[in-house]
């Protein structure tokens, strides 16, 4: 496998890992409204929850497009909008710790910061790999290699 595939492939489990926290932290979300108040936005007073169902939407929203980019990585248009909802979560969380003040620097926000930078990155180089890695196979191509794995199949168990 060359080095182009290997990235792509380890860039989609990436995503894919970071699709299913994003899906547990939009569950959060819904189950427990307190759930950002007590672990991210530290400085906001939000008793009816409403906040925490909108960044649930949100999560749940972009769980769901990381997840179809997981699954097809080489579909530019998912693949551009999953790096622009890294971007936002990014500029966001830099906001919101830097402009808004309503979090602090505290584990849980940083982390996100880390995953979303790192995650920007690692897309942006991974646009690159692309079209080097993309192997375009016929419908011809495919048959012959069903055949031939079905007719290797049938040989062994008739031996």
């Amino acid at each position: 496998m060359n080095r182009s595939l290997q990235f792509i492939s380890v860039l989609r489990t990436c995503i894919a890992v970071v699709a299913l926290m994003t899906f547990g932290n939009a569950l959060q979300c819904f189950v427990d409204p307190s759930f950002l108040k007590n672990r991210l936005y530290t400085n906001v007073n939000d008793d009816r929850g409403l906040t925490s169902r909108i960044v649930g939407i949100w999560t749940l929203t972009t769980a769901i497009l990381r997840f179809s980019c997981a699954i097809d990585i080489y579909n530019k248009p998912i693949f551009g909008l999953t790096i622009l909802s890294f971007f936002a979560g990014f500029v966001h969380y830099i906001a919101e710790i830097f402009h808004y003040r309503t979090t602090n620097l505290i584990p849980s926000s940083l982390i996100q910061i880390i995953v979303s930078g790192i995650s920007v990155i690692g897309l942006c180089c991974g646009y690159l790999f692309l079209d080097k890695s993309k192997t375009i196979q016929t419908i011809e191509d495919i048959e012959d290699s069903k055949r031939t794995t079905f007719s290797k199949y049938m040989k062994r168990k008739s031996s």
